[in-house]
């Protein structure tokens, strides 16, 4: 019985360990989001699938004119990954985004991301013209 109480112990403590994690990789990103604010309209994408080649979130900024002016990213496996720069992207026009064309340095998950926030981002751009 002791036995079967430790597990499901480890097992709770696991949880709350992760938990704990996921709070923290979601507050260094919404920061990150919050920073991005200050560079323009912002919009945020998703792409990939969690076993084939992970999951990755990007977030853009833009100028009225279109223009990438700054641009995150968050991938990974785990709880530790933190959002990083995408230089690759900065001053691409969003046009350009939106296609389906590969970019040196950006793999598969954060091109389909790209894409998702790039067509949000031009849609509220227009919108907002």
């Amino acid at each position: 019985m002791t036995m079967v109480i430790s597990v499901l112990g480890a097992i709770a403590a696991g949880m709350v360990v992760q938990a704990i994690l996921t709070i923290k990789q979601t507050s260094a990103f919404s920061a990150a989001v919050r920073e991005l604010r200050t560079h323009g309209a912002v919009a945020v994408g998703g792409g990939g699938k969690r076993y084939h080649g992970g999951k990755a979130f990007v977030a853009i900024a833009a100028d009225p004119g279109g223009r990438v002016t700054k641009a995150i990213s968050l991938s990974g496996w785990t709880t530790f990954s933190r959002p990083d720069e995408l230089d690759q992207v900065q001053g691409l026009p969003l046009k350009q985004l939106r296609r389906d064309v590969p970019i040196p340095l950006i793999g598969t998950p954060q091109r389909a991301a790209l894409q998702s926030a790039a067509e949000s981002l031009h849609q509220h751009l227009v919108k907002v013209a």
